[in-house]
C-alpha cells in the first residue's frame, strides 16, 4: 500500500526537510500513515498509489471529526484539503482504522 501526501506550503526554497517549490512529500507505506507538519494555508493532496482502496478522514477511529472525509480512493485517485488554521489534526483510513496519523499545522 502506498499513499503520497503532497502539500503546497509557505516555503519557496528547497531544504533538507522535503520542501521544494512549495511542496512537501510524505509516503504512506505498509499500512502506516506518517505524521507530517505543514504551514497554515497548505493544501495536502493524498494520492492512492496502492491497489487497495483507502480514505483520508479527519478524527480518531471510529469517530469522524467532520473537518474532511475523502470518498473511497481507488488506485491513482486523489483527495485534497486546505488547512486554514493551526492545530493538530488526527486522521485515519475508514477502510483500515488501524491506519492513523496526525497533521500538525503551524503558523
Amino acid at each position: 500500500m502506498l499513499f503520497i501526501a503532497v502539500s503546497s506550503g509557505c516555503d519557496n526554497n528547497a531544504t533538507d526537510n522535503g520542501y521544494k517549490n512549495n511542496l512537501i512529500d510524505t509516503e504512506i507505506l505498509d499500512f502506516t500513515l506518517e505524521d507530517i507538519s505543514v504551514s497554515v494555508g497548505t493544501t495536502v493532496v493524498w494520492t492512492n498509489l496502492d491497489y487497495k482502496t483507502h480514505t483520508t478522514t479527519s478524527g480518531i477511529p471510529p469517530d469522524k471529526s467532520g473537518l474532511w472525509n475523502s470518498p473511497f480512493l481507488d488506485e491513482n485517485e486523489e483527495f485534497s484539503f486546505k488547512f486554514t488554521a493551526a492545530g493538530e489534526f488526527p486522521y485515519w483510513c475508514r477502510v483500515h482504522p488501524f491506519m492513523i496519523a496526525t497533521i500538525i499545522v503551524e503558523d
